[in-house]
Order: C-alpha cells, then structure tokens, then sequence
C-alpha cells in the first residue's frame, strides 16, 4: 500500500517494540519486555538503596532505551550502540543490585562462589 502510493519500501518498522514482534514474535516482546522489567525493577531498587552517579546514569540509559524505541527501531539491532548500551546496563544494574542484596562487591561473591565450588569437588 505505501509503495503503490509513494514508491519507498519500508525497511524495518521505524519504532522498536514493533520491530521486536515482528523479527521475533510474541515471545521476542515478551522477553523484551521481561528484560525492561527486570531492569526497571533493578533500577527502582539502586535508587532507593544506594543512590548514587553510577546509578543514575544507568537508569538513565534505561529511560533513554524505553524512549529512543518508541520512535525509531533500534532494540535488538546487534550493531546499534543503543542495544549494547541496553544490555550492558541490565548487566550493571543487575551486578548493582546483588551488591546492594549481598552487601559486598559482586565480584567478592563470584570468587567466594568459585572457592566454594572448588571445596567442594
């Protein structure tokens, strides 16, 4: 229909939540949205526990992710800044999180976990 009337293809979505169902399906939104969550929820509990510049510029990359989607499609795209952004802030405000639960640095507990693992074999 848009190329019969204004002779241009598409090449992808142009918004990024759409871009994700349409590649993926609904299990890719919901995973999409499983991960937003979690890191929205990871968000919530770094700003309440440890506020801190870290923090908030990871939450605002979430924010900037949520909101970059919504008018242009970049999520998922594997060589596009803003996804390896995404993903790299899941993984700090996830490692932030278990620090805040665990009260020590995450990588304190990874070598705690590897020492008890090797005691144990």
């Amino acid at each position: 229909m848009v190329y019969m009337t204004i002779r241009w293809y598409f090449t992808y979505a142009h918004n990024g939540f759409l871009e994700v169902l349409l590649q993926l399906g609904i299990f890719g939104v919901a995973a999409v949205a499983l991960m937003l969550f979690q890191a929205a929820a990871n968000a919530f509990v770094c700003v309440r526990s440890q506020p801190s510049a870290g923090i908030d510029w990871l939450v605002g990359l979430v924010f900037l992710t949520l909101l970059y989607n919504i008018d242009e499609g970049t999520m998922l795209f594997p060589h596009s800044l803003v996804s390896v952004l995404f993903v790299m802030t899941c993984g700090g405000l996830a490692m932030a999180r278990a620090q805040i639960r665990d009260g020590m640095p995450a990588t304190a507990r990874a070598v705690r976990t590897e020492v008890e693992a090797a005691s144990h074999a």
